[in-house]
Protein backbone atom coordinates (compact mmCIF):
# COMPACT_ATOMS: atom_id res chain seq x y z
CA UNK A 1 0.00 0.00 0.00
CA UNK A 2 1.01 3.42 -0.84
CA UNK A 3 1.95 6.05 1.77
CA UNK A 4 -0.27 8.01 3.05
CA UNK A 5 -2.88 5.68 3.26
CA UNK A 6 -4.40 5.56 -0.21
CA UNK A 7 -4.88 2.33 -1.73
CA UNK A 8 -2.80 1.04 -4.52
CA UNK A 9 -1.13 -1.84 -6.12
CA UNK A 10 2.54 -2.10 -6.28
CA UNK A 11 4.36 -4.52 -7.83
CA UNK A 12 7.84 -5.93 -7.52
CA UNK A 13 9.96 -8.19 -9.75
CA UNK A 14 12.85 -9.26 -8.47
CA UNK A 15 15.99 -10.93 -10.03
CA UNK A 16 14.73 -13.21 -13.70
CA UNK A 17 11.52 -12.31 -13.54
CA UNK A 18 12.22 -8.51 -14.72
CA UNK A 19 12.72 -10.18 -17.77
CA UNK A 20 9.23 -10.67 -18.62
CA UNK A 21 7.86 -7.12 -16.90
CA UNK A 22 6.48 -6.06 -20.20
CA UNK A 23 3.92 -9.39 -19.83
CA UNK A 24 3.07 -8.44 -15.76
CA UNK A 25 2.19 -4.82 -16.85
CA UNK A 26 -0.23 -5.92 -19.43
CA UNK A 27 -1.83 -8.38 -16.85
CA UNK A 28 -2.46 -5.61 -14.61
CA UNK A 29 -4.02 -3.33 -16.90
CA UNK A 30 -6.29 -6.08 -17.98
CA UNK A 31 -7.09 -7.35 -14.49
CA UNK A 32 -7.97 -3.58 -13.90
CA UNK A 33 -9.61 -2.92 -16.80
CA UNK A 34 -12.06 -5.98 -15.94
CA UNK A 35 -11.97 -5.11 -11.90
CA UNK A 36 -10.90 -6.80 -8.91
CA UNK A 37 -12.00 -9.08 -5.91
CA UNK A 38 -15.96 -9.90 -5.60
CA UNK A 39 -16.80 -6.46 -6.40
CA UNK A 40 -15.05 -5.61 -9.37
CA UNK A 41 -13.31 -2.21 -7.82
CA UNK A 42 -11.24 -0.55 -10.83
CA UNK A 43 -7.84 -0.58 -10.87
CA UNK A 44 -5.63 2.03 -12.57
CA UNK A 45 -2.24 1.72 -13.73
CA UNK A 46 -0.39 5.26 -12.97
CA UNK A 47 3.11 4.11 -13.24
CA UNK A 48 6.11 1.64 -13.66
CA UNK A 49 9.05 2.11 -11.95
CA UNK A 50 12.08 0.50 -11.89
CA UNK A 51 14.47 0.60 -8.79
CA UNK A 52 17.45 -1.38 -7.25
CA UNK A 53 18.06 -1.67 -3.37
CA UNK A 54 21.05 0.56 -2.17
CA UNK A 55 24.19 -1.20 -1.26
CA UNK A 56 23.89 -1.32 2.72
CA UNK A 57 25.74 1.43 4.53
CA UNK A 58 28.37 0.46 7.38
CA UNK A 59 26.69 -1.84 9.76
CA UNK A 60 24.49 0.73 12.85
CA UNK A 61 24.88 -0.24 15.99
CA UNK A 62 20.92 -0.79 16.87
CA UNK A 63 18.05 -0.45 14.50
CA UNK A 64 14.40 0.31 14.14
CA UNK A 65 12.40 -2.15 12.63
CA UNK A 66 8.57 -0.50 11.56
CA UNK A 67 6.18 -3.75 10.23
CA UNK A 68 4.33 -2.06 7.70
CA UNK A 69 1.85 -4.62 6.62
CA UNK A 70 0.82 -7.65 8.86
CA UNK A 71 4.06 -9.50 9.83
CA UNK A 72 3.21 -13.56 9.92
CA UNK A 73 5.94 -16.48 11.08
CA UNK A 74 5.25 -19.72 12.34
CA UNK A 75 7.13 -21.67 14.57
CA UNK A 76 5.64 -24.81 15.80
CA UNK A 77 2.85 -24.82 13.18
CA UNK A 78 1.41 -21.88 14.48
CA UNK A 79 1.82 -18.27 13.93
CA UNK A 80 3.81 -16.21 16.28
CA UNK A 81 2.34 -13.50 18.34
CA UNK A 82 2.68 -10.22 19.61
CA UNK A 83 4.18 -11.42 22.76
CA UNK A 84 6.49 -14.31 21.92
CA UNK A 85 8.27 -12.58 18.97
CA UNK A 86 12.02 -12.55 19.23
CA UNK A 87 14.82 -11.98 16.90
CA UNK A 88 15.39 -15.36 15.95
CA UNK A 89 12.06 -15.49 14.07
CA UNK A 90 12.63 -12.88 12.15
CA UNK A 91 16.13 -12.68 11.22
CA UNK A 92 16.23 -16.76 9.94
CA UNK A 93 13.08 -16.23 8.51
CA UNK A 94 14.72 -13.22 6.22
CA UNK A 95 17.51 -15.45 5.76
CA UNK A 96 16.03 -17.96 4.05
CA UNK A 97 13.65 -15.89 2.30
CA UNK A 98 16.79 -13.99 0.71
CA UNK A 99 18.30 -17.37 0.43
CA UNK A 100 15.60 -18.52 -1.59
CA UNK A 101 15.76 -15.28 -3.68
CA UNK A 102 19.24 -16.16 -4.43
CA UNK A 103 19.29 -19.45 -5.34
CA UNK A 104 15.91 -18.99 -7.94
CA UNK A 105 16.98 -15.45 -9.64
CA UNK A 106 20.85 -15.19 -9.21
CA UNK A 107 23.88 -16.08 -9.63
CA UNK A 108 24.40 -18.94 -7.56
CA UNK A 109 22.91 -19.91 -3.61
CA UNK A 110 24.11 -18.48 -0.61
CA UNK A 111 27.06 -19.71 1.23
CA UNK A 112 25.22 -19.20 4.55
CA UNK A 113 26.33 -21.20 7.88
CA UNK A 114 22.53 -21.62 9.48
CA UNK A 115 23.99 -23.55 12.55
CA UNK A 116 26.32 -20.71 13.19
CA UNK A 117 23.43 -17.81 12.34
CA UNK A 118 21.23 -19.70 14.41
CA UNK A 119 23.38 -19.89 17.45
CA UNK A 120 24.11 -16.24 17.22
CA UNK A 121 20.93 -14.60 17.33
CA UNK A 122 19.32 -17.51 19.95
CA UNK A 123 20.62 -15.47 22.27
CA UNK A 124 19.13 -12.07 21.55
CA UNK A 125 16.22 -9.60 22.63
CA UNK A 126 15.09 -6.57 21.07
CA UNK A 127 15.91 -3.73 23.34
CA UNK A 128 12.03 -2.87 22.84
CA UNK A 129 8.80 -3.82 20.84
CA UNK A 130 5.41 -2.16 20.83
CA UNK A 131 3.53 -5.00 19.00
CA UNK A 132 0.04 -5.98 17.85
CA UNK A 133 -1.91 -8.33 15.73
CA UNK A 134 -4.18 -7.13 13.34
CA UNK A 135 -7.13 -9.11 11.03
CA UNK A 136 -6.62 -8.68 7.55
CA UNK A 137 -8.71 -10.66 5.00
CA UNK A 138 -8.56 -11.12 1.24
CA UNK A 139 -10.70 -12.22 -1.38
CA UNK A 140 -9.70 -15.73 -3.12
CA UNK A 141 -11.42 -16.19 -6.41
CA UNK A 142 -10.12 -19.63 -7.04
CA UNK A 143 -11.96 -20.45 -3.12
CA UNK A 144 -14.60 -18.09 -3.67
CA UNK A 145 -14.34 -16.88 0.13
CA UNK A 146 -12.01 -14.50 1.80
CA UNK A 147 -8.95 -15.73 3.55
CA UNK A 148 -8.17 -14.45 6.64
CA UNK A 149 -4.00 -13.04 6.61
CA UNK A 150 -3.91 -12.14 10.17
CA UNK A 151 -0.30 -10.34 10.79
CA UNK A 152 1.84 -8.46 13.90
CA UNK A 153 2.11 -4.53 13.28
CA UNK A 154 4.31 -2.20 15.56
CA UNK A 155 7.51 -1.34 16.13
CA UNK A 156 10.77 -3.24 17.27
CA UNK A 157 14.52 -1.83 18.10
CA UNK A 158 16.79 -4.50 17.72
CA UNK A 159 21.11 -4.03 18.93
CA UNK A 160 23.01 -5.61 16.37
CA UNK A 161 25.83 -5.74 18.63
CA UNK A 162 27.03 -9.62 17.50
CA UNK A 163 24.82 -9.70 14.91
CA UNK A 164 26.80 -7.45 12.18
CA UNK A 165 26.79 -10.98 9.61
CA UNK A 166 22.70 -10.38 9.31
CA UNK A 167 22.98 -6.70 8.36
CA UNK A 168 23.09 -7.09 4.85
CA UNK A 169 19.99 -9.07 4.73
CA UNK A 170 18.30 -6.65 7.38
CA UNK A 171 19.32 -3.95 4.98
CA UNK A 172 17.50 -5.64 2.31
CA UNK A 173 14.11 -6.63 4.32
CA UNK A 174 12.25 -3.96 2.92
CA UNK A 175 12.77 -4.62 -0.71
CA UNK A 176 11.72 -8.30 -0.47
CA UNK A 177 9.65 -8.81 2.54
CA UNK A 178 9.52 -12.14 4.96
CA UNK A 179 7.39 -14.29 6.39
CA UNK A 180 4.32 -16.17 4.91
CA UNK A 181 2.56 -14.24 2.51
CA UNK A 182 5.57 -11.88 1.34
CA UNK A 183 4.83 -12.35 -2.15
CA UNK A 184 1.45 -10.49 -1.39
CA UNK A 185 2.74 -7.73 -0.16
CA UNK A 186 2.27 -9.08 3.92
CA UNK A 187 5.95 -8.75 6.10
CA UNK A 188 6.56 -5.19 4.28
CA UNK A 189 9.01 -3.31 6.68
CA UNK A 190 11.19 -0.22 7.18
CA UNK A 191 14.44 -0.66 9.20
CA UNK A 192 16.29 2.53 10.19
CA UNK A 193 19.52 2.82 11.54
CA UNK A 194 19.06 4.47 15.10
Amino acid sequence: MPEGGETGLRLVLIGRAIEHAGFARQAVVEAGLRGLGPDRGALDLTAVDSVAPPPAPPCPERVEITLLTPLRLVEGGRLVGPGALRPRHLLLSLLRRVSVLAERHGAAPLDLDYPAGEARVDAVEFAAAELRWVEWARWSGRQQTLLRMGGLLGSLALPLAGLEPFWPFLALAPWVHVGKGATMGLGAMRVDPA
